[in-house]
């Protein structure tokens, strides 16, 4: 930076100026550089401060973007400039419909995502997607995505199932990673286009995918393509090319309705699709492709009503499956109680979460559920330090850095309209706890769960015995484990008796029940204590049923 002048003289009730240049062109980094120049009076000490700035640009270029309808017109568009190698960004919208858009980027290698909207036709929006994920900046550069470059995307899968849902993703695994995905109705009315070079498969993957259903019967169809994007794809699914997935699903209430989703995943990202609703109980045929590397998961609803979930249970972890293969997975079927898992309670310096899937069903997917009543209660030594109507999910802060015993209960209550059994849930822990070192702790809490085979209404038969394995998790589970105490109620829980817990020799522990022949329902009762003296107790008011 430099002045013209060092000295300036202003006339009474004038000004003078000076002139300040900023020369960008020595060595230097690139960005922001600021100062200010002052001006001190000769007599009086009196003092101006003016400050000013400049911000070198690194090498640069000016980029213009058109977008041509299917008849090589200008038309709308938009477009997402994202940096391989920096966080560069940028969202370019064609708000005058002239079919360009202009932007500026630094010297450096860049992917393109663009959107060319074209004129309606039916009533049906048509479009073209683009993508470029490879362009080197290093000049200006006019860049032109024409719509008659874009090719449809049809898939058609086995029998007469109607399309849910469709969606193109893409993943760009640079050190400034991208991902995008677009979710459509269909794919009418939708073409697609590569732009430019591939890139190595290991950096760059797109990917098509649908649903199709058929009553319970579902199709998710994905296809991936490694290194570039589709220009158009045509393909119709054959049954050799699909694994299928019975996903029984249960319902304990008359008239309930559910629905299925599936989700993929690859390399850290993924997505899925649920299917519309059907009805419970039923078992859900789920076909799904099986690209090489990629996984799948699943899990489902029960609606209560309206577009509210009156039951969610989750995945129970993501697989690889094998085409030409039958799999079978079962939700939704009692007995419905908690289970601890690996982050349902820490404490970290002077406050405590705890977080346990109340509803977690018989197979042991983690699950929530509506409730009619409800309430979570924290202690610390007998004293309240939260009370809620809410789930067992819980923060609480302030406590106690010094040693104090925690009791964390929870009470809910679910209408027989939802669901016929665990209509009523009553649990509590009880432990020690105090202010850990700097990288937390993982609370004490264990769970023990009731494991008898049940159809898909959680029932059993009545005037039969009954095996019952029990799995216990948390620290009250192998060597922890200290004692375990049922009891079993055949009226709803209003009497109890002792139901003996025999261990096999394998080391696993259950009940053998007898149940009565007019009884409807078993309720069950456990305390569950570890060596170090910590307690778990619940209550499942009608666990299951019996007919």
């Amino acid at each position: 930076f430099g002045l013209d002048t060092a000295r300036l003289t202003v006339p009474a009730g004038g000004t003078a100026d000076a002139v300040l240049t900023s020369d960008t062109r020595i060595a230097g980094p690139d960005g922001a550089y600021s100062g200010s120049v002052v001006a001190t009076a000769t007599e009086g000490g009196q003092r101006v401060l003016t400050s000013f700035g400049v911000i070198r640009e690194e090498e640069s270029y000016d980029l213009t973007l058109k977008f041509l309808d299917a008849k090589g017109r200008p038309t709308a568009g938009m477009a997402e400039v994202v940096g391989h190698n920096t966080p560069y960004w940028e969202s370019l919208y064609d708000a005058d419909g002239d079919g360009t858009v202009k932007v500026r980027a630094p010297k450096g290698r860049y992917l393109f995502d663009v959107v060319v909207g074209e004129p309606e036709t039916g009533g049906a929006p048509v479009f073209a997607l683009f993508v470029q994920p490879k362009y080197d900046v290093t000049r200006n550069a006019t860049l032109t995505f024409d719509a008659r470059r874009a090719k449809p995307v049809s898939i058609t899968p086995p029998g007469r199932a109607k399309q849910v849902s469709a969606y193109t993703n893409y993943f760009l695994d640079t050190p400034y990673a991208f991902a995008a995905t677009w979710f459509l109705d269909s794919f009418q009315g939708v073409s697609m286009a590569h732009i430019g070079a591939a890139l190595p498969a290991a950096q760059f993957n797109a990917r098509v995918g649908a649903l199709w259903q058929q009553g319970s019967t579902n199709y998710n169809l994905l296809y991936n393509r490694a290194g570039s994007a589709y220009t158009g794809f045509r393909h119709k699914a054959t049954a050799g090319e699909l694994a299928l997935v019975n996903v029984k699903i249960g319902a304990s209430a008359k008239k309930r309705t559910g629905y299925v989703s599936s989700f993929w995943s690859a390399n850290g990202e993924g997505t899925g699709a649920g299917t519309e609703l059907f009805a419970l109980p039923t078992t859900a045929k789920t076909y799904v492709t099986v690209p090489k590397g990629f996984t799948w998961e699943f899990g489902m609803g029960q609606q209560q009503s309206g577009d509210e979930d009156g039951v969610y249970l989750g995945s129970d972890g993501a697989k690889t499956y094998q085409a030409k293969k039958t799999y079978t997975k079962t939700y939704n079927v009692g007995v419905f109680s908690p289970r601890v898992g690996p982050y349902s309670g820490a404490r970290q310096d002077n406050a405590m979460l705890v977080c346990v899937d109340e509803f977690t069903d018989g197979a042991g997917h983690f699950g929530q559920s509506a409730a009619t009543k409800r309430r979570t209660v924290i202690t610390a030594d007998g004293k309240t330090i939260l009370d809620r109507r809410e789930d067992l999910c819980q923060l609480v802060g302030n406590l106690p850095a010094t040693s104090a015993r925690y009791v964390v209960s929870t009470d809910a209550t679910r209408s027989t309209a939802l669901a016929g059994v665990t209509t009523r849930l009553v649990a509590s822990w009880s432990f020690v706890s105090e202010r850990p070192s700097a990288e937390g702790a993982d609370l004490p809490l264990s769970t023990v769960r009731f494991l008898p085979k049940l159809d898909l209404a959680s029932t059993a038969p009545a005037g039969e015995k009954l095996t019952v394995p029990l799995a216990i998790d948390g620290p009250a589970a192998g060597k922890g484990f200290k004692s375990l105490s049922v009891q079993v109620s055949y009226d709803g829980g209003t009497k109890w008796a002792k139901a003996p817990v025999t261990t096999g020799k394998d080391g696993k522990k259950s009940l053998t029940l007898s149940h009565p022949k007019k009884a409807t329902s078993v309720s069950l009762k456990a305390r569950l204590t570890d060596t170090k003296g910590y307690t778990y107790d619940v209550t499942v008011v009608k666990a299951y049923l019996l007919t």
